[in-house]
C-alpha cells in the first residue's frame, strides 16, 4: 500500500533550499514536470520581484555550476539549475529511500508531499535522517489504497501510523497472534491501554475509508 507523507523541513537540510533561501521574500517551488534524466531537482519556480539579485545569489553558491531561466512571467520564473556535485543530505536521503516528490515549496522552511511505494520507504527515510541528524516535522500521513474507480486516502497521525505498522509487522493481527499488546507497548512510551486505543483508531479509519471506497 502506498504511503503519502506531508512533512516540514528547514531549507538548510538540502541543496536547493540552502542556495535559494533568503530574506527577499522569494518563494520557491519544484516544477511538477518529471525530467527524464538522472539529475535531482533540476527545475524549480521562483515567485517574487527582485529576480536579478536572486539569480546572482544562487549563481554565487559553490555547489551551483549554472542557473538558466527557462521561462519568465510577471512575477514567476522557471529555472534550471546544474549542480557541481552529487546531491547530499536530505536530497540524497529522498533518493535512497525511494521517495517520489509530489509537491515541494518554501523559503526558510519547506513543505514536502512525498509518496512511498511501501511503509519500508518511510522507515528508511526516518532512519537515514536520524543517522544524519536531520530534523523534520511530519504534518500528516495518509495510507493510499487504489481501486479501479477511485483512491482512498486514510488520514493517520504519525503515532497511529507507527503503532499500526509495528503491530502488523510483529504479527499482532495474525491468527494465532505472534505478540501481545503488553509486548508491543514496551516499544512505545505509552501504556498497553493507550496503545490499544491508538491501534483501534487507526484500524477504524482505514476500514471506514476502504469500505467507503
Amino acid at each position: 500500500m502506498a504511503v503519502l507523507v506531508d512533512l516540514e523541513i528547514a531549507a538548510e537540510a538540502f541543496d536547493l533550499g540552502r542556495v535559494t533561501a533568503g530574506d527577499d521574500g522569494m518563494h520557491i517551488s519544484l516544477d511538477r514536470i518529471v525530467p527524464l534524466t538522472s539529475d535531482v531537482m533540476p527545475f524549480f519556480w521562483a515567485e517574487g520581484t527582485d529576480f536579478e539579485a536572486f539569480e546572482r545569489r544562487v549563481r554565487e553558491a559553490p555547489i551551483v555550476d549554472s542557473l538558466e531561466a527557462i521561462a519568465r512571467f510577471d512575477h514567476q520564473v522557471l529555472y534550471r539549475v546544474q549542480w557541481s556535485e552529487d546531491a547530499h543530505d536530505f536530497t540524497s536521503i529522498l533518493v535512497e529511500s525511494g521517495a517520489t516528490v509530489l509537491e515541494a515549496s518554501g523559503n526558510s522552511r519547506w513543505q514536502f508531499c512525498l509518496r512511498f511505494d511501501t511503509h519500508g520507504g518511510l522507515r528508511a527515510l526516518r532512519d537515514r535522517c536520524r543517522e544524519a541528524e536531520i530534523d523534520y516535522r511530519i504534518r500528516n500521513i495518509s495510507a493510499q489504497t487504489e481501486s479501479t474507480e477511485t483512491n482512498a486516502r486514510v488520514q493517520l497521525t504519525p503515532g497511529q501510523h507507527e503503532a499500526i505498522v509495528t503491530a502488523v509487522e510483529a504479527g499482532y493481527f495474525d491468527v494465532p497472534r505472534k505478540t501481545t499488546l503488553d509486548e508491543l507497548a514496551t516499544g512505545f512510551d505509552v501504556s498497553p491501554q493507550a496503545l490499544s486505543q491508538r491501534i483501534r483508531r487507526a484500524t477504524n479509519g482505514i476500514l471506514r475509508d476502504v469500505l467507503d471506497t
